[in-house]
């Protein structure tokens, strides 16, 4: 196993994947909580990630507590059958491996089974890291939590944006269609400029939520659940613009 992937891996994790720490030190065995919806409420599932000897060239065995019932998981022993892990590619970084479980469970939340038998963590041939490279870890660690917190600011002004832009569109009245203005507005304004401005500031609000989505700055959950808002917005305000045209040739 490559000591320098490994590593790789665990700034990575730190990085995109904050609810993720190694087992007891183990920087081959990593345990997190990811929220799942019941009925009307959430519950935690807890996901072990454990890295074979020859990873990456083979993926990483991945379970779930309690056992669930999905598509995506082997009820009998609680690991995941993904797509992800059956194609497997080296290049693949673990913290992706998370995201794709949060878009499966917000698709189809899984059902509680029952308590998870704890996988025997294979026997790996690698030396023990030094004191030095410890404390080397340790410090990328302290300096991941830094870029988490400042990453953690942008998210926060990037949602204040988002705010704005979502006040702005509904104040336009987008899903309602943007022709009911009373007369008055349409002699002082180009209803055609006024229509291409919404569809601007719409593009630009679905390139930004697929950055923030790619990056793992929100959840599959709201990541759906705009973009389909959004899409549907784009889609009155574009057959809008081509009506308008039509009309106007």
């Amino acid at each position: 196993m490559d000591r320098d992937v490994i590593y790789l891996e665990a700034e990575l994790l730190y990085k995109m994947a904050p609810g993720f720490k190694p087992v007891n030190g183990d920087l081959r065995h990593w345990r997190g909580e990811i929220k799942i919806k019941q009925a009307k409420n959430f519950s935690n599932c807890l996901i072990e990630i454990v890295l074979p000897s020859n990873y990456p060239s083979t993926p990483p065995e991945v379970s779930c507590s309690p056992v669930l019932k999905h598509p995506v998981i082997d009820a009998a022993t609680g690991r995941f059958n993904l797509r992800i892990l059956k194609n497997w590619n080296p290049k693949t970084h673990i913290y992706e491996i998370v995201n794709v479980i949060k878009g499966e469970f917000s698709r189809k939340p899984p059902e509680v089974l029952g308590a998870l038998k704890p996988i025997s963590r294979p026997s790996l041939n690698i030396e023990t890291p030094s004191i030095q490279e410890i404390h080397d870890l340790e410090l990328k660690i302290k300096e991941l939590e830094r870029e988490v917190e400042t990453l953690r600011r942008d998210l926060a002004e990037k949602n204040e944006e988002l705010i704005r832009l979502q006040n702005f569109l509904n104040g336009r009245n987008i899903s309602q269609g943007l022709g009911n203005k009373n007369s008055a507005s349409i002699s002082e304004v180009n209803p055609l400029t006024d229509l291409e401005s919404d569809k601007a500031s719409l593009d630009e609000l679905i390139r930004d939520l697929e950055e923030r989505f790619e990056s793992g700055d929100i959840s599959p959950e709201n990541y759906y659940k705009l973009s389909q808002k959004y899409r549907k917005q784009l889609f009155l305000v574009e057959k809008k613009i081509s009506d308008l045209r039509k009309n106007n040739s």
